[in-house]
Formats: C-alpha cells, structure tokens, sequence
C-alpha cells in the first residue's frame, strides 16, 4: 500500500541519515554513478539536488571544492565528465576528504581507464555510466568502507606490510627473483585477513618490480581493495584468475593484466603483465616461485614477528622522577618505501578502529594542512 510504501521511505531515510559519512558519484549532465548508502529510488532525490548546487557552482567564478554545515563537512571532486562528492561528520580536513575522493576515481579507472570514459562521454554527454561498471561496485563499496571505518593508507600515502624479520624478507624477495620472467612487471606476495591486526585486509610481504617503476601505494590500494572485496578469488585455494586492470597511477590509459592465485587462504601471489596473452607465462613464473620455495625448503606460511609483552605497548625510557609514560598504539611511515606500520590494533571494532583513525586525522591535519 502507499502507506506502507511512505513508512519504508522514512525508515530508509532515517538509516541514510544516521550514517557517518556518504559519497556520491555524478556525471556532468546529472546521472547517478555512484552512491555508498541507499537505495536507486532513495538516492535519486537527493542527486537532483547536488546536480541543482553543483550546477549553481560552475555558473559562477567561484572554484568552491570544500564547504562546512556543521556538523557536517563536505568536499567537492571534479575529474572530467565526473563529480565526486563526500559529506563527513568524522573529523576529518577538506583535504583528507579530497584525497579519499581521489582514490574513488582511481577505483573507477582502474575498471575503465581514462580512455573509456572520456570516449564514451565525449559521443554522448548523458550516458549511464553504471552500465559499464556492473558488478564492480563491490571494489566502489569496499574502498568507501575502507576509508570510513579507518585506513590510515590514504591518509599516509602508504601502503601497510607484515612484520617479518629482515632475512626471512629478503629470502622470499631472492624466491622471487630467480622465478621472475620476461614479461613480468610487478609480483606481489600478499597477506590477507592476516589475524585481523592491521589496517589492511590486505598487507604486502614482498614486491618485485623494474627499478624505474615504483608502485605507487593508490595502485596498491586498488589491488588489496579488489581482493577484499570479491570472494571469488579465494574460493578455491589453488584456483587461478587472469583479469585486466588499470593501475591509473601507473597509465590511465590502458590494461595491465593480473595473475591471482591464493597459495592458502591467508596468502596470495599476485603478478601484473602488460601481456594480454601472458597466462601461461604468470603461470610459470608460479610454478618456478613454488619450486624455488622447495629447493630452499621454505613452507608457505607467514609467521608475524612477536608482539611486544603486555599487549603490544612500549614503555618509553625517561628521566628518573618522572612517571613513564606509555604508548598505546603508533603509526611509523616509511618516507622512502611509501610503506606504514603499526602495532596490533584493538580488537576489530569499528568504533575502536574509527576513534584512533580519528585522532590520527586530527594530528595529520594539523601537521600538513595548510
């Protein structure tokens, strides 16, 4: 009936707009691409109504990108036919705000790549661009949550690796080496949902790549975010995947292709080739990367190193008289490997996770904002 119709709108409502944070995807003519909460009818009045203020906006010579309405804060993306929009009651800068925007329109090339949608919004400025991203919002929906529940990796512009010693690093890096091929352009070892300590459902253990051509941590994200998200990849332990994938900080423009195999269920090889036809060449280097770990009589296992006693806090070494203070929890960057690390978290809630997240932002903030 209407009533009962009107009554499950309200409730729906009333979810939407208890929510911390929101994003919103939009063309330039006005269509929906993307929104994290809420329903297609739902969210359909509410783009009306960022497509009426948008369009207010570029009438005008003002180049407005951020704007508060306490308690809400909101930052403002444009990227071609595309506009990106959040709206945040965390505490959280503009700028943040902008960045996690960015790496939401990296989401979306690493689909398409900036070829595609610029071509197919060039022959028709009102297309539905969610034609081409069916069955992707998964990836659009997991780096959303990502960033609102707390990952610090795009506030740092890092990326989060296991905690291994230096020699048993080093000795997976030296496997991977000797089994590399030709057309290999990067291969990563990564842990997945490793206990649930880090940030990351993902987290590197080792990387290869060109010594030109660093990874840059956004491309990364993608990778982990992609392999978060879909279950498909792990359902089959062993079970192999070939796919492409744009690495937009890499090229915008084109493919790569990814090799995707779970070695176990908290372990993963993933190899990127700009061969289309590489699979039975990633598929060797596999192959000679297990055959190595044998020879060398090394299991397939990471074992993190151990935790410091009483929980995983360090007690600073001060002057006598004074009262030690204690450090409950840290983040260390890593300028020149791009790379974060952090003690064990507190157990995986999302409030808990949010409250250090927060106070990370606010100390963030005040260090590089400007």
């Amino acid at each position: 009936s209407s009533d009962s119709d009107a009554d499950s709108h309200l409730g729906l409502r009333g979810v939407w707009s208890k929510q911390k944070k929101h994003y919103f995807i939009l063309t330039s003519a006005g269509k929906p691409v993307y929104s994290r909460h809420g329903s297609e009818a739902h969210i359909s009045e509410y783009m009306g109504i960022l497509t009426t203020i948008l369009a207010s906006i570029s009438s005008t010579s003002d180049s407005l990108q951020t704007f508060s309405a306490p308690p809400w804060t909101f930052a403002l993306l444009s990227r071609g036919p595309l506009t990106l929009l959040t709206a945040s009651r965390l505490p959280e800068s503009p700028a943040q705000l902008t960045a996690q925007l960015d790496a939401l329109y990296t989401q979306i090339l690493s689909t398409l790549t900036l070829t595609q949608v610029s071509t197919v919004f060039a022959r028709r400025e009102s297309y539905d661009l969610r034609r081409l991203l069916g069955g992707t919002e998964i990836f659009l929906d997991g780096l959303a949550d990502s960033m609102t529940t707390g990952n610090p990796s795009i506030l740092l512009g890092a990326i989060e690796c296991v905690k291994l010693r230096l020699h048993h690093r080093d000795a997976i890096t030296g496997t991977f080496l000797r089994a590399k091929s030709a057309n290999l352009l990067y291969g990563l070892l990564l842990a997945v949902d490793a206990q649930g300590e880090g940030w990351e459902s993902a987290r590197l253990v080792s990387v290869i790549r060109p010594r030109r051509h660093s990874l840059h941590p956004l491309d990364l994200q993608l990778v982990f975010s992609m392999l978060a998200s879909s279950s498909t990849f792990k359902e089959v332990v062993g079970s192999e995947h070939w796919l492409p994938i744009c690495l937009p900080k890499f090229n915008p423009d084109g493919f790569l292709y990814a090799y995707i195999c779970f070695f176990t269920p908290k372990l993963v090889l993933v190899l990127v080739s700009p061969d289309k036809n590489g699979f039975f060449e990633m598929q060797g280097v596999k192959e000679a990367f297990l055959e190595e770990c044998k020879k060398k009589d090394r299991s397939l296992t990471v074992e993190e190193g151990e935790e410091a006693e009483g929980g995983g806090e360090i007690k600073l070494k001060i002057e006598k008289g004074l009262t030690p203070p204690t450090i409950h929890h840290f983040l260390y960057r890593s300028k020149p490997h791009v790379q974060f690390f952090s003690p064990a978290l507190p157990p995986p809630s999302v409030a808990s996770r949010r409250d250090i997240t927060s106070i990370y932002a606010k100390l963030h903030s005040l260090l590089h904002d400007k």
